[in-house]
């Protein structure tokens, strides 16, 4: 029996240069990579609560699946140590290539195990257990698509669900494809190509993120 859903988190290596490079114009590199680190700490143990809780919740079900899918070094301590520590399942991908293109060979792997996947990145703090819960209840419900909106104008997670994954891959696909990353412009863009194709979806509430230094504020209690 397969689990129900597998939760794919996005990470950066973290290496002192190659993390949070807003933040760290302001704050310095250091610093940049030691709040990353909490970041990452914060997301994996928000991720293994509900995983747990899922098994807990369907006693008759597959706990949910964790992957930790991993740009930059090949292997990193700090990192790695965490993996190990939740017993997550990591995957390598290359930095170099398109993140629509990385999130549809991530998910792509998945299709064949016929489950729902939910995506958050390593950075994704104000993604916790609730939220988490929420938008796989959504995907139980019968929705396609769950989107978790930022006020950056991007979004802290998505989810696809089973059903809509099987039905036509060239219509989840067109989700990742000419979305402007890193821009405003990313939640509504892919909101657009949503309703393109008809795709069933639920807003989860908008959250911050943390890209700069006056985003700190809002995760006092966790960063």
């Amino acid at each position: 029996m397969s689990a129900s859903v597998t939760v794919q988190v996005f990470s950066k290596a973290p290496q002192l240069g190659r993390v949070k490079s807003r933040l760290a114009r302001t704050v310095g590199e250091a610093r940049a990579l030691a709040l990353y680190k909490k970041m990452l700490a914060c997301v994996a143990s928000n991720v293994a609560h509900f995983q747990n809780t899922v098994a807990g919740a369907q006693h008759d079900a597959v706990p949910a699946m964790v992957e930790v899918w991993v740009s930059g070094a090949a292997e990193e301590p700090y990192l790695d140590a965490l993996i190990r520590r939740y017993g997550f399942d990591r995957f390598a991908q290359s930095a170099h290539v398109d993140l629509g293109e990385r999130i549809i060979y991530s998910v792509g792997s998945v299709v064949e195990k016929k489950c729902s996947v939910i995506i958050v990145g390593g950075d994704s703090v104000a993604a916790d257990g609730a939220y988490l819960h929420e938008a796989y209840g959504a995907l139980r419900a019968g929705r396609d698509l769950v989107l978790g909106p930022a006020y950056d104008g991007g979004y802290i997670l998505i989810g696809l669900s089973e059903r809509f994954l099987r039905r036509s891959a060239a219509q989840w696909m067109t989700l990742f494809r000419g979305i402007p990353w890193g821009e405003d412009q990313v939640m509504i863009k892919t909101l657009l190509a949503a309703q393109r194709i008809k795709a069933h979806t639920y807003l989860l509430d908008t959250c911050f993120d943390v890209d700069v230094e006056e985003d700190l504020v809002h995760f006092s209690d966790v960063l």
